[in-house]
């Protein structure tokens, strides 16, 4: 035979439980912006690593460019010179040792580790109020 029972449980302060998850929630929002925005700059600088230098134009091209904010943070790494996408296509051209095509390609695809504990690292450092 399965006894039934039930449990009771009154919550107390609720509002200020609400208010501690809404300060968690704002401190974590901050924290991944900053996270996603630390990760964008560690793959500019992996990048420029392994970018093809001739004149140094292409290389000093490299920007990270922060879109939205929040949840919805974007960040766009991106080589500006009007020849960067030949560079970063061309797989047949020689370059000089450590230098690389897909320079922006490469330690995207080797790097999401990296990247995924940088934004993790910055995420756990919100506070609950």
């Amino acid at each position: 035979m399965t006894k039934l029972f039930n449990i009771k449980m009154k919550l107390l302060n609720v509002p200020q439980l609400q208010r501690s998850l809404k300060n968690y929630s704002d401190s974590l929002e901050k924290h991944f912006e900053r996270g996603i925005t630390k990760a964008g700059a560690w793959l500019l600088r992996e990048s420029k690593k392994i970018v093809p230098v001739d004149t140094n134009a292409l290389r000093t091209s490299g920007i990270a460019t922060k879109q939205h904010g929040g949840w919805r943070t974007t960040i766009i790494i991106s080589y500006s010179t009007s020849y960067a996408i030949y560079v970063h296509e061309d797989l047949n051209a020689r370059h000089a040792k450590g230098k690389s095509a897909k320079f922006l390609e490469k330690p995207f695809r080797t790097g999401l580790a990296t990247m995924r504990k940088i934004i993790q690292d910055e995420c756990k450092k919100a506070k609950f109020k």
